[in-house]
């Protein structure tokens, strides 16, 4: 069974949560600018889509 070393899975991880960081002033962004809902729900929806393709992408890795 092969498992990932320390230094990937931090790496990953410190990377996942830059995008996060982004991603959460980049929303912040659109509700101050624009103030509209379904466009908040685009992005939220972008985020979660993000974040599971980094999942399955790192653990086929």
């Amino acid at each position: 069974m092969l498992t990932k070393s320390p230094v990937t899975y931090n790496a990953g991880f410190l990377s996942l949560s830059l995008l996060f960081f982004e991603l959460h002033k980049a929303i912040h962004g659109i509700e101050l600018v624009h103030k509209k809902n379904t466009r908040v729900c685009h992005v939220l929806w972008l985020e979660v889509w993000l974040v599971t393709q980094t999942f399955t992408s790192s653990s086929t890795i």
